[in-house]
């Protein structure tokens, strides 16, 4: 699982997160994955990746449909195009401690 921070929609967009994480799918349990993330104060956009071939991207197949699992911060993405940063952006403020949901899509 490849989980990426973004602070802006042109990170987001050129696909440069600011911080990446990759946690091995054997650490699901019951369909969930729980990981603390220190981090400082600010905004961020979380999207995270079932990266099932283990290329450290996403793959796509005919109209640019993605092949692997996909989700975003407190956000299920259901349109077809890219969703915008604003969609799933959250704040953190100091000393915060704040528990963020993903649920992931599949487009088989």
């Amino acid at each position: 699982m490849c989980i990426a921070f973004f602070e802006n929609q042109k990170q987001f967009s050129a696909e440069k997160p600011v911080h990446t994480l990759h946690i091995p799918k054997n650490t699901i349990v019951n369909g969930s994955l729980t990981v603390k993330i220190p981090y400082k104060r600010g905004n961020y956009g979380i999207s995270v990746l079932d990266d099932e071939n283990g290329n450290g991207k996403m793959n796509y197949k005919l109209l640019s449909i993605p092949t692997e699992g996909f989700g975003f911060s407190n956000y299920y993405h259901k349109g077809i195009l890219k969703p915008t940063i604003q969609d799933f952006k959250f704040q953190i403020d100091e000393n915060e401690t704040k528990e963020i949901y993903v649920k992931l899509r599949y487009m088989d």
